[in-house]
């Protein structure tokens, strides 16, 4: 069956409060990535992934915004996050991702994390997306594990800030 968009949303047990938010963002992108895949008919769902992560915005001048349980618990403070985040980042409520969202501000980026909580061998998936553009600036998943939660990994934070 051709898939037009494969951007995972949210575990089906997971509470729409989690991710309802966000659609806006999601339908804009899903847009932007049907045009992308107009013009750029080579491109299958084996190498977009490859595609977007080598053509992913740079968040050095954007604000990211990180709900704090969704990053992993030793990065959770401010002092041990900017440790190794050289930009500009905010821990966040969902409420002030939704405005950002919602006024389509140019200066901030998002995590949109999907994870199955403490399932061990199932995904974790972490998207960074803009308010404004919807353009992707990180896409990564991960095998939940005792060693890897289902957050925002350190390993992820050193792979976006390359």
């Amino acid at each position: 069956m051709p898939q037009i968009v494969t951007l995972p949303l949210a575990y089906a047990d997971d509470e729409e409060s989690n991710y309802a938010y966000k659609i806006g963002t999601i339908l804009i992108f899903t847009q932007n990535h049907i045009q992308t895949i107009l013009e750029n008919p080579e491109l299958k769902k084996s190498n977009i992934i490859e595609f977007y992560n080598k053509n992913k915005g740079n968040l050095e001048n954007k604000i990211l915004y990180l709900v704090k349980e969704e990053v992993e618990p030793k990065l959770q403070s401010e002092q041990h996050f900017k440790r190794i985040y050289p930009y500009s980042f905010k821990f966040v409520t969902r409420d002030e991702i939704e405005q950002a969202i919602d006024t389509k501000n140019p200066d901030v980026a998002f995590l949109h994390k999907v994870g199955p909580g403490k399932k061990y061998g199932s995904k974790t998936y972490k998207i960074i997306l803009g308010t404004k553009d919807s353009k992707i600036y990180y896409f990564d998943h991960h095998t939940v594990s005792q060693n890897n939660p289902d957050a925002l990994l350190e390993s992820d934070i050193k792979n976006l800030t390359k």
